[in-house]
């Protein structure tokens, strides 16, 4: 089974969305209804969409697929070598997506700009007013994408999400780290392939991990909803 990653919680359906290779899972916890759609391109992740679709960062650029199934481009950036990173959205809808080695927003209506180049990303959180980075060199923080500040060095950082008392966790190897917000490591979860996270469920106090399975940790931190994407 190829191992899953860049999870995310959907609010307006109450579901996870995670993404595989080439396809992007959802899972209904209430119902455990279990679904996974192929996409064309390998593809780095899938994030809501206001209108009940997703927005997927995939090999090429950047795609939006409906509800009813169907998939357009919203922006298309082909290059020979290019691969699909994570993405987060921000509080004012826009997405931030990685690629091989840049770091792109988009707006709901397209327009793209390179915010950083020549950066690995592994993985992308937002809170209120901060972006928050996996890289080689660890964990940055940046306002707006700006000059990043080093929040904690952390080799071979992957996923990470945020809980709204503003610690990081994240996936590394095989445990899911806990970073306080000023940048120490407070303590950690064994997770066996860890490759991300992010908080779900009614009241957003369930971790879900994604690994070679999705993992499910109750009551270690309260999560914060995240954007949707309005495009």
């Amino acid at each position: 089974m190829t191992p899953g990653h860049a999870p995310s919680w959907d609010v307006g359906s109450a579901s996870l969305l995670w993404v595989a290779d080439k396809a992007v899972h959802r899972l209904h916890p209430g119902s455990e209804t279990h679904t996974e759609t192929v996409v064309p391109q390998p593809i780095g992740a899938a994030l809501p969409r206001t209108n009940g679709g997703v927005v997927l960062n995939l090999r090429d650029g950047i795609g939006l697929r409906d509800p009813d199934g169907r998939l357009t481009w919203l922006v298309y950036w082909h290059r020979d070598g290019g691969t699909a990173g994570p993405a987060a959205i921000d509080p004012t809808g826009n997405l931030w997506a990685a690629t091989a080695d840049q770091l792109i927003r988009v707006q709901p209506d397209g327009r793209a700009k390179v915010i950083r180049d020549g950066v690995h990303i592994t993985g992308l959180t937002w809170t209120d007013d901060r972006l928050h980075l996996a890289t080689s060199r660890g964990i940055e923080s940046t306002i707006d994408g700006g000059e990043a500040r080093p929040r904690c060095e952390l080799p071979g950082a992957a996923g990470l999400c945020v809980d709204a008392d503003g610690q990081l966790w994240v996936a590394v190897a095989d445990e899911i780290v806990c970073v306080s917000p000023t940048g120490t490591i407070d303590h950690a979860l064994s997770v066996p392939g860890a490759t991300g996270c992010c908080f779900g469920g009614n009241d957003f106090s369930d971790l879900y991990v994604t690994a070679d399975a999705v993992h499910v940790i109750p009551g270690v931190g309260t999560g914060i909803p995240t954007a949707r994407f309005p495009g």
